[in-house]
């Protein structure tokens, strides 16, 4: 099956509309491989998924196989500390990450597209989107997931310094999410369409 997906790292304005619109998935992840492909498995609310992504950007090609629970648990213990943990919230077409753990801070929302030309959604109007990262590798779960606890402290740091949102440090998705705007910065929802990396 083929991925088309768009990612941004954003900040939330008002976090109570979040969660009244979206709903809420508990995530946790670990890579048992990690580069072209990757293979993850991903415990979603219970349930254990094991994936094999191929490709960059906005265009992957990915295998996904349900895995009970017993063997879902020692396929994540196997992955030692290339986890990563998050809360997803779904609305509408878009998905909105809160992270929490060592990415305790950061917050990226990504869209699925029709085809990779597809006009880019317009998000919810509590949404900003700060820049787009589809591209950029350090963005990427499996990169984020393989990051120490020190080296993801300081990557969330640099982002937030950069005007990233700040998620409040007691629960990944807790109250009192700061609208900081960034001036003169262009929104990504109504910018030039870049042009589509097919490299899957």
């Amino acid at each position: 099956m083929v991925e088309i997906e768009r990612r941004f790292l954003c900040r939330v304005v008002d976090e109570p509309a979040l969660r009244r619109a979206g709903r809420e998935s508990i995530i946790r992840q670990g890579y048992l491989a990690v580069g072209d492909p990757s293979v993850r498995i991903r415990q979603r609310d219970g349930e254990y998924v094991l994936t094999v992504k191929a490709g960059r950007g906005r265009v992957r090609r990915e295998v996904e196989l349900a895995v009970p629970p017993q063997e879902g648990e020692a396929l994540m213990a196997m992955t030692g500390e290339h986890r990563l943990e998050k809360v997803r919230y779904a609305v509408g077409r878009w998905e909105v990450d809160v992270f929490g753990g060592k990415l305790r801070g950061l917050i990226l929302a990504e869209v699925e597209l029709e085809d990779a030309h597809e006009r880019l959604p317009g998000p919810p109007p509590w949404l900003e989107l700060v820049r787009e990262v589809t591209d950029d590798g350090a963005f990427t779960n499996q990169q984020l997931a393989r990051l120490g606890a020190a080296e993801a402290a300081r990557f969330v740091r640099e982002v937030v310094e950069a005007g990233a949102p700040s998620w409040p440090a007691e629960h990944p998705g807790g109250s009192g999410v700061q609208a900081n705007r960034t001036p003169g910065r262009a929104n990504p929802a109504t910018a030039p369409e870049p042009e589509a990396r097919e490299d899957a």
